[in-house]
């Protein structure tokens, strides 16, 4: 274990301490099907970034067989750094690949103590929504949605609470509105997701959302609907 451990860290100083040039361009179709040209990530790069979220799913994996759900480094520090990570990775040589990666290493940290902070959900949430517009081809595409969609519920699931909810559906709720169809699709499912984690967590099944998002809830549910998104958010179930 102490040497995954010393990896992690000679590999966190190498993400936040070397900064490492592109080597070159190539150009890039948006969702908005406007072309972009975006810098190419070098290899040596793209490999420690590889190396750092293998180990992220090692540790986390370790810890499970211990039977304990803390880590033996920061949380809050690993999760930055894979924040960092995702603005790289459209410009990795298989973006798709190591995006769902780094999903799952999300979502696995999302099951380890202690809780985030808020500001780092709402870091995570846009750096992987960013992520995901930018990489999911038509191929991938409901993979990405999906494992976008679980990494969000696992931050539901770390502190459960009407507070979070709101926050997580407030950070999506500007990308339901935007004018790339790809923005509003994914906007759409993890705002739907969201809602549907939340019925099944007792202390948030009657837990008052946005009026206006009334139109993303799951066929059946008995989540109430509040016009006041203010009140919802400081609202504790």
């Amino acid at each position: 274990m102490a040497s995954i451990v010393n990896m992690f860290r000679r590999l966190r100083d190498m993400i936040f301490g070397e900064r490492t040039e592109p080597q070159k361009s190539r150009a890039a179709v948006r969702p908005d099907d406007s072309v972009t040209v975006r810098p190419v990530v070098s290899r040596a790069q793209q490999e420690k970034d590889e190396s750092f979220l293998s180990c992220v799913l090692a540790t986390c994996s370790e810890a499970r067989m211990r039977e304990k759900d803390t880590l033996r480094y920061s949380k809050n520090l690993a999760v930055k750094s894979i924040a960092e990570i995702m603005g790289r990775i459209p410009c990795f040589t298989h973006p798709e690949l190591v995006l769902a990666m780094a999903l799952e290493a999300l979502y696995q940290l999302s099951l380890m103590k202690p809780k985030l902070p808020l500001k780092l959900h709402s870091l995570i949430v846009h750096a992987a929504f960013a992520a995901v517009v930018e990489v999911k081809t038509e191929a991938d595409r409901h993979e990405l949605d999906e494992r976008y969609t679980l990494m969000l519920g696992g931050l539901l699931w770390e502190a459960p609470s009407a507070k979070l909810l709101n926050l997580l559906m407030n950070e999506l709720r500007g990308y339901a509105k935007s004018p790339v169809a790809a923005e509003r699709q994914l906007a759409a499912s993890g705002i739907g997701s969201l809602m549907s984690y939340a019925k099944a967590l007792r202390r948030l099944k009657n837990v008052l959302v946005p009026l206006e998002l009334a139109h993303f809830c799951p066929k059946e549910d008995d989540i109430v609907l509040s016009v006041d998104f203010n009140y919802a958010q400081k609202t504790e179930v």
